[in-house]
């Protein structure tokens, strides 16, 4: 598993882009519907057969952030 720290915030604008450049990036991949908690925080998954990729914008934890079994150190 990779984690990958976009923003060190909250931030809708990074957390778009995070996920307007991992399309770009990994066409393949499907993006499903976000997950939109409670409290605001958002999770937006990508995936195909064996991988996925998840990105987070969570307030909680203060950060645009992203999981993935797929490395992204070309893109992140």
């Amino acid at each position: 598993m990779f984690d990958y720290t976009v923003y060190p915030n909250y931030d809708v604008e990074e957390f778009i882009n995070a996920c307007e450049k991992i399309s770009r990036c990994f066409p393949k991949f499907m993006k499903a519907q976000p997950l939109i908690d409670v409290d605001g925080s958002v999770v937006q998954m990508f995936k195909n057969k064996k991988d996925e990729i998840n990105v987070y914008n969570d307030i909680e934890v203060g950060a645009v952030y992203i999981k993935s079994n797929v490395s992204l150190s070309p893109v992140f």
